[in-house]
C-alpha cells in the first residue's frame, strides 16, 4: 500500500470515528426526572421534557448557559410541562442564550419552546437575577417571571412575557416581545411586560412589544418609581380592540419618556409619547 494510501485510510477512518462521536453527543437529553444544577453549567445539547417538571432546578447562585441550544416541551397529556428553568432561592442566578457569563449576541441564543402540537411550558425561567438572549415561545403563564434584569431576549405568544417585580438597579432592556405569531405554538399573547417593583425601582427602556390582547405594558402595584424610556408599544392584536399600549395603576410613580405608541388616544398624555406612522 501506498504511503498516500494509508494516510487516506487513516483520515478516513479519524473523519468515521468524529463523526460517530458528534452524533452521538448531538443527542437530545430527556430532563423529565428534573437536574439541578448548583454550580455554573454550559448545555452541549438539547434537552427535552415529556410531562410535567422542571427541567434544571439552579441553586447557590448558579448560572446557566443555553449556548444557543433548546429546552423543548414535547408532553402529550396533562396541561403544561411545568418550567423549563427555576432559580426560585438561587440568588444572583443568571440564565444565558449563549455560554455562561457571555459575552452573547443576538444570534447567539437558546431557545425554550414546545414541539409542535405538545403542551406547552408554563413558565420559561422562573425567579433568577438575570436573563439575557433567550428566545422563548408560548408559554402559559410566563415568560420571565420575577426575574429583575432581562436583555436582548424574544417572546412569543406568551400569556406575560416578562414579570418584573424589581431591584436595586433593575433594567429590562432590548426585548422583543410579539404576542400574536401565527407560526408559532400558543395562545395569542395578553401582556407584553408587567412590572410590579415591590423591591426596587426599574427601568424599561428600549423595548418593543406588539400583538398584545390586554396591554403592552402594564405597570401595577408599586412604591417605587418605574422608568420607561425609548419603547416601541406597537398595535395590539387586532381580535382585541381594547387593548391598550399602557396600562397604570393609580399607586404606580412612573416618568415615561421618549417612547413610540400607535395610538396616541390610548398612550399618556402628555408623558412625551410619539405616534407610530
Amino acid at each position: 500500500m501506498s504511503h498516500y494510501a494509508t494516510v487516506l485510510r487513516g483520515v478516513l477512518a479519524t473523519t468515521a470515528i468524529v463523526l460517530l462521536i458528534g452524533t452521538a453527543h448531538a443527542a437530545d437529553i430527556d430532563c423529565t426526572a428534573g437536574l439541578t444544577k448548583s454550580s455554573d453549567f454550559t448545555l452541549q445539547d438539547n434537552y427535552y421534557c415529556t410531562s410535567s417538571c422542571t427541567c434544571f432546578t439552579l441553586t447557590n447562585g448558579a448560572d446557566l448557559g443555553l449556548n444557543g441550544h433548546t429546552i423543548t416541551c414535547r408532553a402529550t397529556t396533562g396541561s403544561t410541562c411545568g418550567t423549563a428553568i427555576s432559580a426560585n432561592g438561587s440568588a444572583g442566578s443568571r440564565i444565558w442564550g449563549c455560554g455562561v457569563a457571555g459575552p452573547c449576541s443576538a444570534n447567539q441564543g437558546g431557545t425554550i419552546t414546545s414541539d409542535l402540537g405538545k403542551k406547552p411550558w408554563t413558565y420559561g425561567v422562573y425567579f433568577g437575577d438575570q436573563v439575557s438572549y433567550v428566545t422563548f415561545q408560548g408559554m402559559t403563564s410566563y415568560g420571565t417571571y420575577k426575574v429583575p434584569n432581562v436583555f436582548g431576549s424574544v417572546f412569543q405568544n406568551i400569556y406575560v412575557a416578562i414579570y418584573t417585580n424589581g431591584a436595586t438597579g433593575s433594567l429590562v432592556q432590548n426585548n422583543f416581545i410579539d404576542g400574536n405569531v401565527p407560526s408559532v405554538f400558543g395562545t395569542p399573547g395578553t401582556i407584553g411586560i408587567t412590572v410590579s417593583p415591590s423591591v426596587g425601582p426599574t427601568t424599561v427602556d428600549r423595548n418593543t412589544m406588539r400583538g398584545y390582547s390586554f396591554a403592552g405594558l402594564n405597570l401595577i402595584n408599586s412604591p417605587y418609581t418605574v422608568t420607561v424610556t425609548n419603547n416601541i408599544i406597537n398595535a395590539a392584536n387586532p381580535s382585541y380592540p381594547t387593548a391598550v399600549p399602557i396600562r397604570q395603576t393609580p399607586s404606580v410613580t412612573a416618568s415615561l419618556q421618549y417612547n413610540l405608541c400607535s395610538d396616541l388616544t390610548k398612550c399618556p398624555i402628555p408623558e412625551h409619547f410619539f405616534v407610530l406612522p
